[in-house]
């Protein structure tokens, strides 16, 4: 998705582009080929580096790990039991994709969810691709980034161009794409577009340039009936709109610093109340899953708890089988999630009621078995660890 996000910012910037000085200036030619060379030797060196032997686990699970958690085929899957059937499949196997649960090769099988999804289809031709797109549409008025909207809206309006009429177009088709395709409504993804539409206009035109054009500026009403009074100069017009440019930067200053120190302080206070009910989190061994664990409360940039460095967080995410995670070592070095599982102590797992339920259902119909709750601890928030078991039914008889 980052790829994705910064072809759309690049899109965006294209109608911007000085490009008959760009095809005049050797200066510019030169910094632009220095520039592309720059990405595709940075970009050799990181697909060379993702080809040795210990990445190849992850290489071969990611493209469908990503269609399943990220762009929503593990819900049409599960909308779609007869494909799952036909490749040994259940309704909660996918379940526990969607969950992060990647420890189990039996489950995450590349081939088998590679074949699954060619079954399935292109996401942007399924059903609910329309419905994604206005999600994305939707997306936008986020409180996170609403302002900074407002505030672009409020500069294209007092500075119409069609160059800038143009990059909103390229953005609005860029976010309509990503909902098509799976991908509605990631706020971190709409930052740098909204961003950019906010300061589109400052890159088009300079404050010397904002004196009033008249076949831009009067098809405004507003600024018609400024330009109609004769005594109204240039010069008047002139600083009148750079005197709601200016108006139009301070609101939205203003609006998005009460936003940021309102979230700020709801977030000091909230991470705060974390850090007291983790204190006695166990420091040995604990599979997390998914986004459980609150990471960034417990591992902040500029306070770092002793504790929290101690602790053994076997993590359940899209980084499961990279060489740098425990996940990965444990499960390939040793008897890995199943085994201990299955093992007669059990083991700690720290996650959401949902992910509970589903390896109830996953002890059942993988081990014929019961899945037993020989510990369990509250922390709040619907988060839970549960020392668990699975006893499959020989073992009961």
């Amino acid at each position: 998705m980052r790829s994705g996000e910064f072809i759309i910012v690049l899109l965006m910037c294209l109608p911007l582009l000085p490009w008959k000085q760009l095809f005049s200036d050797r200066i510019a030619q030169a910094l632009a080929v220095a520039l592309v060379l720059a990405i595709g030797v940075s970009e050799h060196f990181d697909s060379r580096t993702y080809q040795l032997d210990n990445w190849i686990a992850f290489n071969d699970l990611q493209p469908p790990r990503s269609a399943i958690t990220d762009f929503g085929a593990g819900k049409l899957l599960q909308e779609n039991p007869e494909i799952l059937a036909r490749h040994g499949y259940t309704e909660n196997d996918i379940g526990l994709l969607r969950h992060w649960f990647f420890v189990d090769r039996n489950i995450a099988n590349p081939e088998a969810l590679n074949s699954m999804l060619t079954d399935l289809g292109p996401i942007s031709l399924q059903s609910n691709s329309l419905n994604n797109a206005q999600k994305a549409l939707k997306a936008f008025f986020h409180p996170t980034i609403f302002p900074l909207l407002l505030g672009a809206i409020g500069l294209l309006c007092v500075l119409p161009n069609r160059r800038l009429l143009a990059v909103w177009v390229l953005c609005i088709a860029g976010v309509v794409a990503m909902g098509i395709i799976g991908r509605p409504g990631v706020i971190r993804v709409y930052l740098p577009l909204v961003s950019f539409l906010f300061l589109a206009p400052f890159l088009r035109y300079g404050p010397s340039s904002w004196a009033p054009r008249a076949h831009f500026l009067h098809r405004f009403e507003f600024w018609r009936t400024i330009a109609s009074h004769q005594h109204v100069n240039t010069s008047l017009q002139h600083i009148t709109i750079l005197r709601c440019v200016n108006g139009i930067v301070l609101a939205v200053l203003l609006l998005n610093a009460y936003v940021t120190f309102s979230d700020s302080r709801t977030a000091e206070k909230n991470d705060e109340q974390v850090r007291q009910i983790f204190e006695d989190f166990p420091t040995g061994p604990v599979v997390t899953q998914g986004s459980t664990f609150p990471f960034e409360t417990m591992y902040p940039v500029l306070k770092q708890s002793d504790t929290a460095l101690a602790y053994e967080l076997f993590s359940l995410g899209s980084q499961t089988f990279a060489p740098y995670m425990r996940t990965y070592v444990d499960e390939f070095a040793s008897e890995g999630f199943a085994g201990r599982l299955t093992s007669e102590n059990g083991v700690p797992v720290f996650a959401r009621p949902s992910f509970f339920d589903a390896l109830t259902v996953y002890c059942d119909e993988h081990f014929d078995g019961t899945l037993e709750t020989l510990d369990q601890r509250d922390f709040g928030r619907a988060r839970i660890l549960a020392q668990l078991r699975c006893t499959p039914s020989t073992a009961q008889q």
